[in-house]
C-alpha cells in the first residue's frame, strides 16, 4: 500500500526485451480489475501506486480469484489503513473518497446525506459505513464489470456540493469563495491585485460554464494548501459543458496550484469536444507556474497545454510540477468510441496529459495515471517566440486499465518541411510502466514521423536519457523511436519490453529514420515508418493504422 516514489526506479531485467504474439486487443488479456487497483491509489492515497505495492495486491487478487469478496477486502484494507486516516479529511471528504472506489461514481446526493448525518451523530462508525458500501449487492454487481478487466471510467453522474460546516461558514465570513460558479470565481479573481494570492474553500465545488482567466501575477489556490495525496480537499473546479474552449487560462505569470480541475468528460450534460480543453498555459512573463494540483478527466484533447501569451517570447519559465493527472474516463482506440480510423469525423476521445507548445517549460514530479493520447509532449515552438528546450524529469507514468499511445515525444508535427529547433530538450530519469493489461504504443517518440508520416525535421541536441520501466515488462510495439531528429543522445535507458504488433510501424525495440549524429547504447534498427496517404486527415503515419 505504498505511493510510487524514487525506490520504484530500479534497474535491471535481462533480456531487454522479448516477442510476444498477438497485438492490441479491445478484450483485456486477462480477467483482472487493474483500473480498479489502480483508483485504489489515485483516490484512496492521492497517487500513482508504487509497483511493488501493485503487483503485491495483483498477485493477491489472482491467488484468492476476482471475486466480490476479494475486492471487499481489499478496498476495506485501503480505506481505513493509516495512511488513508491519517490524510486530514473531514467526514464529507472522505465520504467522496468512499464512493470514488466503492461506486466508481460521484456520490448520490440523498445516499450521501444519509451517510454523513450517521457520521456526524455517531451512528455508525467510519469501519461501519465503508463495509456497508462494499457489502451491498450493487457493489456485487458491480464485481463482473471490474473483474473482467474492462475500461470504465466513472459513472455517468454529476458532482456534488459537499455539505456545508461551521467552517465553512467562517471562511466565506472572511471572504473565502466556497460553493459557486465560473461567474463568482471571475469576478474574485478580477478585483486580485498582481502578486496577491485568491483562496478557495477546502471542497468547495465550483461549477465552471465557461472560461476562467487567472490574470497575470495573482495565485489560485485551496486554504490549507492540500497535495494531490489529499486531493479530497481541494476545491474543484467542475466543467459543466463543452465550450469548443478551454475552463482554466492561466495568463503570464498566474498561478494555479493546490486546485483539483476535473473536465467531468463522464458526465452526459458535458461529454467530449475537441476543443474543451481543462487549462490553457499562457506563459512568457515571469514564472507561470501549476504546481501540486489533480487534474482530471478532461472533456478535450489535453489536460493541460502550454504556449506563449500574445506577443510573448519564450525567455520567462514555465513549471508544471508535482500534479496528479488521470485519465481514466479518456478512450484509446477507434473501437472504444466510434470504430471508424476517419479521423475527419471519429472524436476517438483520447487526450494528453500535458501538451507543450512554450520553449521554456519544466515538466517535473508529475504523476501520471491512465492517460490515452500522450503523458508529455514537446511540440515545435515559432521562432518568432524562442524554441523548444522545455525539459521532462522525473516523473512518473502509468497506464495500467487504459492504454496509450506514448509516454512523452518531442515533436515536429506534420507538415511544413522546414527545421525546428529543439536543441536543449530533455526528457530524463522518468518511469514509465504499463500493467499486463494494458499496453503503450512506444514509450518515446523522438520525432514524430511515426504518428504524421510526413513529419517535419528537428534539430537537436535532444537527449533521451536514463528513463527506466523499473522492474516491469511493459507491453509496447517499440521501446522508442528516433525519427527525423538530428543530435540525439539516447543513452542509459534501461526499458524493458515485450513487443507486439500493433499498428502498421515495424516491430521492434528501437526504430530509426534519418537520425544523423544518432548517439544511442541500445540495440536499434534502420526502418521506414511509412505513411498511409489514404487516410481522410493531416495525421497518415503507420501508428495510426491501428488493428
Amino acid at each position: 500500500m505504498r505511493c510510487t516514489g524514487p525506490a520504484s526506479f530500479t534497474r535491471g531485467g535481462s533480456p531487454l526485451f522479448e516477442y510476444a504474439d498477438g497485438g492490441w486487443s479491445p478484450s483485456p488479456r486477462e480477467a483482472m480489475p487493474d483500473q480498479w487497483l489502480a483508483k485504489l491509489y489515485t483516490e484512496v492515497l492521492g497517487c500513482a501506486p508504487d509497483q511493488v505495492s501493485y503487483f503485491h495486491d495483483r498477485s493477491l487478487i489472482s491467488s484468492r480469484g476476482c471475486t466480490a469478496d476479494t475486492l471487499r477486502s481489499m478496498a476495506e484494507d485501503f480505506l481505513t489503513s493509516r495512511q488513508f486516516t491519517s490524510r486530514r479529511y473531514d467526514a464529507r471528504q472522505r465520504l467522496l473518497v468512499l464512493w470514488r472506489v466503492g461506486r466508481e461514481s460521484e456520490p448520490d446526493p440523498a445516499v450521501f446525506a444519509g451517510q454523513y448525518r450517521d457520521l456526524a451523530v455517531g451512528r455508525r462508525s467510519w469501519r461501519q459505513i465503508v463495509r456497508s458500501m462494499f457489502s451491498s449487492d450493487e457493489f456485487d454487481r458491480m464485481t463482473v464489470r471490474i473483474c473482467s478487466g474492462a475500461r470504465y471510467g466513472w459513472a455517468p453522474m454529476s458532482a456534488i456540493d459537499l455539505p456545508d460546516t461551521w467552517k465553512d461558514r467562517l471562511l466565506r465570513f472572511f471572504g473565502v469563495l466556497g460553493n459557486g460558479n465560473g461567474a463568482d470565481l471571475q469576478a474574485v479573481l478580477d478585483r486580485a491585485r498582481p502578486g496577491t494570492t485568491v483562496r478557495l474553500a477546502p471542497g468547495a465545488v465550483v461549477r465552471i460554464d465557461g472560461q476562467v482567466v487567472i490574470p497575470s501575477g495573482v495565485r489560485l489556490t485551496t486554504v490549507g494548501s492540500p497535495k494531490p495525496l489529499a486531493y479530497a480537499s481541494m476545491a474543484r473546479l467542475v466543467r459543466t459543458r463543452t465550450t469548443g474552449g478551454p475552463m482554466i487560462v492561466l495568463s503570464p505569470g498566474a498561478a494555479l496550484t493546490n486546485v483539483w480541475v476535473d473536465g467531468q468528460r463522464a458526465d452526459p450534460a458535458v461529454g467530449i469536444d475537441h476543443d474543451s480543453i481543462s487549462i490553457d498555459v499562457r506563459a512568457g512573463a515571469g514564472e507561470t507556474v501549476l504546481r501540486d494540483n489533480r487534474i482530471s478527466n478532461p472533456a478535450g484533447w489535453s489536460n493541460v497545454v502550454l504556449r506563449a501569451g500574445d506577443g510573448l517570447t519564450s525567455d520567462a519559465p514555465a513549471l508544471v510540477t508535482g500534479n496528479l493527472f488521470t485519465g481514466y474516463s479518456t478512450k484509446f482506440h477507434y473501437t472504444e468510441t466510434e470504430a471508424t480510423n476517419d479521423m475527419s469525423t471519429n472524436q476517438w476521445g483520447f487526450a494528453d496529459a500535458v501538451s507543450n507548445s512554450y520553449g521554456n517549460t519544466l515538466v517535473a514530479d508529475n504523476q501520471m495515471v491512465d492517460v490515452t493520447d500522450v503523458s508529455v509532449v514537446m511540440f515545435r515552438v515559432a521562432p518568432s517566440t524562442g524554441h523548444q528546450r522545455s525539459v521532462a524529469r522525473d516523473n512518473v507514468v502509468v497506464n495500467a486499465g487504459n492504454s496509450g499511445w506514448a509516454a512523452f515525444t518531442v515533436d515536429q508535427l506534420a507538415g511544413e518541411q522546414g527545421r525546428w529547433d529543439f536543441a536543449g530538450t530533455e526528457i530524463s530519469h522518468n518511469l514509465v510502466w504499463t500493467s499486463p493489461n494494458a499496453s503503450l504504443l512506444t514509450v518515446a517518440g523522438i520525432g514524430t514521423q511515426p504518428w504524421f508520416g510526413e513529419a517535419g525535421h528537428g534539430t537537436g541536441p535532444v537527449r533521451f536519457v536514463d528513463n527506466t520501466t523499473g522492474r516491469v515488462r511493459i507491453n509496447t510495439q517499440m521501446a522508442f523511436s528516433v525519427s527525423r531528429m538530428s543530435d540525439v543522445t539516447a543513452t542509459g535507458n534501461s526499458i524493458l519490453a515485450t513487443l507486439r504488433q500493433h499498428t502498421a510501424c515495424p516491430t521492434t525495440y528501437v526504430g530509426v529514420e534519418d537520425a544523423p549524429g544518432l548517439v544511442i547504447d541500445v540495440p536499434h534498427e534502420e526502418v521506414v515508418f511509412e505513411p498511409f496517404l489514404q487516410i481522410p486527415a493531416w495525421s497518415r503515419g503507420c501508428l495510426v493504422v491501428h488493428w
